[in-house]
């Protein structure tokens, strides 16, 4: 469903229905409408045309309803009531699809001037209110410091002490080339 927006300008289509500029745009609406048709889709979720594709989704829809069953003008004569709807522009249903039937191509034309034309007034409108700001560099929070309880270390009891110490030992060479060893008391 379409949303109504600011309405720049007045409450009639700013284009002309039989005015077939630009000339590739009025090549797309007589050879290959599919083509204007999701470029005006495009224009309409994003004004800036920065990601559009004129081959998407509404194109590919639009080519088969429209060479299948060729009412292709169904979604244009849809897409119409959008326009006016977003834009605040006077019309009615009965409107929308007289002009889409019997004239597909110049209904086409006149939509993609009409959304050109009035997302550049609403841009140029839009004033900024606040120059570019630099971002900040980058800082650590703060953190507080909790003191903490000094750690007050405990005397661990001494190990008991051995009940048999050891005794010194004494080496003595015999005349024999033997060693004995005596113990110290």
């Amino acid at each position: 469903m379409a949303t109504k927006q600011e309405n720049s300008g007045s409450d009639k289509w700013q284009t002309n229905f039989c005015i077939c500029s630009p000339l590739v745009d009025c090549l797309f609406a007589y050879c290959a409408p599919c083509y204007l048709y999701g470029q005006t889709q495009d224009r309409m979720r994003d004004p800036s045309m920065q990601t559009a594709n004129m081959n998407n989704d509404d194109c590919s829809s639009f080519a088969c309803l429209h060479c299948v069953t060729g009412c292709g003008f169904i979604m244009v004569m849809k897409q119409r009531e959008e326009i006016r709807n977003r834009y605040s522009i006077k019309g009615s249903s009965c409107g929308d699809c007289c002009a889409t039937y019997w004239c597909i191509a110049c209904t086409m034309m006149q939509q993609d001037n009409e959304v050109k034309r009035r997302e550049a007034a609403r841009m140029a409108n839009h004033t900024v209110t606040q120059g570019y700001q630099a971002p900040q560099g980058m800082m650590m929070p703060q953190q507080q410091i909790q003191q903490q309880p000094a750690v007050q270390y405990q005397q661990q009891p001494q190990h008991q002490q051995i009940q048999h110490q050891q005794q010194p030992v004494q080496y003595q060479q015999q005349p024999s080339g033997q060693v004995q060893y005596h113990e110290k008391k």
